[in-house]
């Protein structure tokens, strides 16, 4: 099926509700590898498949409840959930709605600790309490990415991410002078920007590779 045709069906037949459904469903305690955890991961590649496929529109409506589930798994413990929420945010991110969600998502700096994801420091030197959905998307790009094979697929979905969203130019003022007033969101300096909107080529160049639909192909699709 061509694009137009698969979104169609999916909207003809509440496909997009049912998996936001999915994807959402509350999470129990010492569920990793169970049949509900899996499911609720797939659902949530799913739905990023659908943003890939042109379905914004499809999947807008949701997407207040969709992004606490897929900003928590990106800080989860168990490295399927936080490969399957960076595979949804790297498709999703394309569309301005879904940017601006993981800019402005807050995680508190316990979660990023407890998953092992570098916190770094303020500029006092102190350790940050908080820290923005974007600000998360970067250090998974940007920590040792060679360590294993999924992490170099999780670095460089991640890298798209943040690619995707420092390209829409209107929401600069995130990264730039609303940090001035909201100090968990991630402060970037044009230098920087410019170097993580390049980082997935950067990523590719270097051999990281990712799993798109079953097969391994180098790099992201940046807009």
């Amino acid at each position: 099926l061509d694009a137009a045709t698969a979104l169609s069906l999916l909207s003809a037949y509440g496909c997009v509700d049912r998996l936001v459904a999915l994807a959402t469903a509350p999470s129990e305690a010492k569920e990793d590898g169970s049949a509900k955890a899996l499911i609720r991961d797939a659902a949530l590649v799913l739905l990023g498949l659908v943003y890939g496929l042109g379905g914004a529109r499809l999947v807008a409506p949701h997407l207040s409840a969709i992004t606490p589930p897929a900003i928590a798994a990106l800080v989860s413990t168990e490295p399927r959930a936080r490969m399957a929420a960076a595979f949804f945010w790297h498709d999703a991110t394309a569309a301005k709605g879904p940017a601006t969600s993981l800019a402005r998502a807050t995680v508190p700096a316990g979660k990023l600790a407890g998953a092992g994801i570098p916190i770094g420091k303020t500029a006092t030197g102190g350790a940050p309490a908080f820290c923005s959905g974007l600000g998360v998307m970067r250090r998974l790009a940007t920590s040792a990415p060679d360590a294993s094979p999924a992490d170099g697929r999780l670095a460089l979905l991640a890298a798209g991410a943040v690619s995707h969203v420092l390209q829409h130019s209107s929401l600069s003022h995130l990264w730039t002078s609303a940090p001035d007033s909201l100090s968990y969101l991630e402060r970037l300096s044009e230098e920087e920007a410019a170097e993580l909107v390049a980082l997935p080529i950067s990523l590719a160049k270097e051999g990281v590779m990712v799993m798109v639909e079953g097969a391994a192909v180098e790099g992201v699709s940046v807009p």
